[in-house]
């Protein structure tokens, strides 16, 4: 149960974090544009 918890943890953390690079990425990307 407790390397449940910590995967969703871990695919939480990671997810949030590739939202944020994404729009970011994509910010830029249209700036190159």
């Amino acid at each position: 149960m407790e390397y449940g918890l910590i995967a969703l943890a871990i695919v939480a953390v990671v997810d949030g974090l590739g939202s944020k690079l994404n729009s970011k990425f994509g910010s830029i990307s249209a700036s190159l544009k």
